[in-house]
């Protein structure tokens, strides 16, 4: 696995060689965090929303709350914000629902976010 994490932290083009990274992700490795932490910022949004799904199946910690709830807003992926809402609900959504309702202003074409967000807020 090591092998693979370090091809993986190479590849940071737009357009990376590896762009499907869940297999990995399916691991649900704690050790991996950090890893997964730092695709948050990858130049591909697809890494990105893969990398919130990788950290949603470990157990839920202060920093990566924090950093999945500021990935919540019009500037990210709509997948990433849509996996973020998804990861957040999952650990506590009652905790998270301010930046659920914070969500349902955030506009995208076909209302995935709105749809999430209503979802974790269990309307």
């Amino acid at each position: 696995v090591r092998l693979v994490v370090t091809n993986l932290e190479r590849d940071k083009d737009r357009e990376p060689a590896f762009q499907q990274v869940g297999a990995l992700g399916n691991l649900a490795r704690p050790e991996l965090r950090s890893f997964w932490l730092n695709q948050l910022s990858h130049a591909n949004l697809g890494r990105q929303a893969q990398a919130v799904s990788a950290l949603a199946k470990l157990p839920s910690d202060p920093g990566t709350v924090a950093k999945l709830r500021l990935l919540i807003n019009d500037k990210s992926g709509i997948q990433v914000v849509v996996n973020a809402i998804n990861a957040l609900a999952g650990w506590d959504a009652k905790v998270n629902a301010d930046i659920f309702q914070k969500a349902l202003t955030i506009k995208d074409r076909r209302n995935r976010i709105k749809r999430a967000a209503e979802s974790a807020l269990g309307k």
